[in-house]
């Protein structure tokens, strides 16, 4: 006869509460006491960021993390408008352009048209010239319509777009043309009536009124004042809020927000 190998016993089935369904998946006991565990070592690494993010944030008096956002959210908009426009309307003119496509005018704030229309076309409460101030005109023309006509060769129409850089205050409070701050200093009035300076961005489109639209771009430009230490920036008429320059192809936009932090945006003309 074969001798025959014993087989293995049989092992007991499982029982009571640590027994798992058959397909069903989870953590065992063991390994959720691990989780548990780990959980508040990582929640404590985490926070300590947001507090260190926070503190760099609000270094100053007055700084906080609604100025620093205001200032970010500042920047955002303008790269999304401006390298649009700028390119849009080369080539650009060395001075004011004589056609209907190019730079109007690039420079420091002024109270001159310098051939922009775009501006003037908005009742919104402001006067230009008092609380309003030109720093950017740009002009350009759109893909020429062309319509079929019942007799005769077709007709053809281009539309004609400007944008209009102005900086205005948003309490109507005269702009300064003497290099001094705007309004009184926050020391002397609550900071909140302090006149703020913003950047507007108005689009006409000179073929359909109905797309004309004013779009404040910037909110936390420089009135003279620091709102995080209170005290007077640098001299104005160095800082200005806003100004432009027009030079070898290319538009600067030069900005001064209201911590008094100067920064500019380079944006290319289209050959």
């Amino acid at each position: 006869m074969t001798p025959t190998t014993p087989r293995p016993p049989r092992r007991a089935p499982v029982t009571g509460p640590f027994k798992r369904a058959r397909g069903e998946e989870g953590f065992t006991f063991i390994e959720a006491i691990i989780v548990i565990g780990i959980l508040p070592v990582v929640m404590a690494a985490i926070t300590g960021v947001f507090v260190v993010g926070l503190k760099v944030i609000g270094t100053g008096s007055r700084s906080n993390a609604g100025i620093v956002l205001g200032q970010s959210h500042d920047r955002q908009l303008i790269q999304a408008y401006f390298p649009q426009d700028v390119e849009s309307a080369g080539p650009v003119c060395p001075s004011t352009c004589t056609n209907s496509t190019g730079v109007l005018y690039a420079g420091q704030p002024t109270t001159s048209l310098n051939g922009a229309t775009c501006v003037t076309s908005f009742s919104n409460g402001q006067t230009f010239g008092v609380d309003e101030q030109l720093v950017l005109a740009l002009t350009w023309q759109g893909t020429p319509t062309i319509t079929d006509q019942t007799v005769g060769p077709p007709s053809t129409t281009t539309d004609t777009y400007e944008a209009d850089y102005v900086i205005q205050t948003s309490a109507g409070t005269a702009l300064s043309t003497t290099g001094t701050p705007v309004g009184l200093p926050p020391a002397a009035s609550p900071v909140s009536n302090t006149p703020t300076v913003e950047l507007h961005r108005y689009y006409c489109d000179h073929g359909n009124s109905a797309n004309n639209i004013n779009t404040v771009i910037a909110r936390s430009l420089n009135n003279g004042w620091n709102v995080s230490t209170l005290t007077a920036c640098p001299p104005f008429s160095t800082y200005a809020p806003a100004w432009a320059a027009a030079a070898g192809g290319a538009v600067t936009l030069n900005l001064t927000d209201n911590s008094c932090t100067a920064y500019s945006i380079t944006a290319e003309e289209h050959s």
